[in-house]
């Protein structure tokens, strides 16, 4: 058994949570709610947005997504090391891992078919098929452990299956000549967050949290991403694709050994994150470029590096420092980030519902952008007052 292997996750020393990761995804979470809407915005400078599929460079936005991954593999050896502290064993560890990344996948996969729904063909219209999605997304991975019994729990997630098994066979898209069901069209980004977490949630495991042997995975991770595109070999493209979401998970999961076994010392994860971008910067000379919608090498090392940097401050700023008040604005990102997530998807269905709109001074220039940080604001408010009431959704 894992839990009684003495060299397992040495350089882990706490279980509780994680003040500078907390902080971190709170902020990658409120920036993902901004980019997400300022993409509609026009006349913006293009270094917001996210750089096109033919080009090379690196926009603001694109950074965003990486680092939300890397947050992701920072808690997989903190959340381990939990569930070991409690006594469970690997086979509980096993479904555990398995049964977050395919709630991921699940809900990544119905977002993706959002995008192809026509509610010509269908029941229903979009923004209810939508808002009633997301409800069933809460019945069934809602965390019910402070709001209601274990018999109202069941009953509630039985309710949640069966409204999502409804909504899927009800769901349309095509046209009325060739009408088509849901498709894997792609994973979507909590698809994809759930396959990356997956392999490497697995990995750490099997590989007992041993730093050296982690760096070998991160190694032959990194060495497959470069080989695809360079065109050297191919992998299946709907699951493990050219695993670059998989290096940044590894990524993070290293940054948090590395930190334990270093003494804490924030300097080190700067140095790392220079290293890694001018190593990013280098693979973007010889293989194809700088660019997210591609993942190539040179946008996952670079996001990497960017991100063991930023990680590096928050260590600074919240964890010696213990300025964690300045973000407790948007604290409640980080501790009921899903929560955040779906959130956006109801407030713009309920807007379309009401026939609303944002006038012309808000949809562009910096009126837009005023707009996409407000929302982004409300969002996290919203979730924040849904966490004080004991709803969060917790997979």
């Amino acid at each position: 058994m894992i839990k009684s292997t003495s060299s397992i996750y040495q350089a882990a020393k706490s279980i509780q949570r994680v003040a500078s990761i907390d902080i971190f995804r709170a902020l990658t979470m409120f920036l993902m709610i901004f980019v997400n809407d300022v993409d509609g915005v026009r006349q913006i400078p293009d270094w917001i947005k996210h750089v096109r599929v033919d080009e090379s460079g690196l926009g603001f936005a694109d950074v965003i997504f990486p680092a939300f991954l890397f947050i992701v593999g920072l808690s997989i050896p903190l959340a381990i090391q939990r569930k070991l502290k409690q006594g469970y064993g690997t086979l509980y560890l096993i479904r555990y891992i398995s049964a977050r990344a395919i709630a991921l996948i699940i809900m990544g996969l119905f977002h993706v078919n959002f995008s192809y729904y026509n509610e010509s063909l269908a029941i229903l219209p979009k923004p209810i098929f939508i808002i009633a999605t997301t409800l069933a997304f809460f019945l069934i991975w809602l965390d019910y452990s402070k709001i209601t019994s274990k018999k109202n729990q069941i009953i509630l997630q039985v309710l949640g299956i069966g409204l999502l098994i409804a909504l899927a066979a009800i769901y349309r898209s095509g046209t009325f000549d060739q009408p088509a069901w849901m498709k894997l069209h792609w994973w979507g980004i909590l698809g994809l967050i759930g396959w990356a977490y997956w392999l490497v949630a697995l990995a750490y495991l099997f590989l007992s949290g041993k730093l050296p042997w982690l760096m070998v995975f991160f190694a032959i991770l990194t060495l497959i991403n470069i080989a695809v595109h360079m065109q050297l070999i191919s992998l299946p493209a709907l699951i493990v694709g050219d695993t670059a979401h998989a290096i940044l998970v590894a990524g993070g999961a290293i940054c948090t050994l590395l930190y334990r076994l270093f003494k804490e010392n924030p300097a080190l994860l700067l140095l790392i994150g220079l290293i890694l971008i001018g190593f990013g910067l280098i693979l973007s000379g010889f293989t194809d470029g700088i660019n997210k919608i591609r993942a190539t090498p040179a946008w996952v090392h670079i996001c990497m590096g960017i991100s063991f940097a930023f990680y590096g401050a928050s260590v600074y700023l919240i964890d010696l420092k213990n300025k964690e008040h300045y973000f407790s604005w948007i604290s409640a990102a980080g501790t009921n980030t899903l929560t955040c997530y779906l959130l956006p998807y109801c407030w713009y269905a309920v807007f379309q519902l009401m026939g609303l709109h944002w006038p012309t001074l808000f949809n562009v220039g910096a009126g837009g952008i005023f707009r996409s940080l407000l929302i982004a604001f409300i969002i996290v408010q919203i979730a924040g007052w849904m966490g004080k009431k004991g709803i969060r959704i917790k997979v």
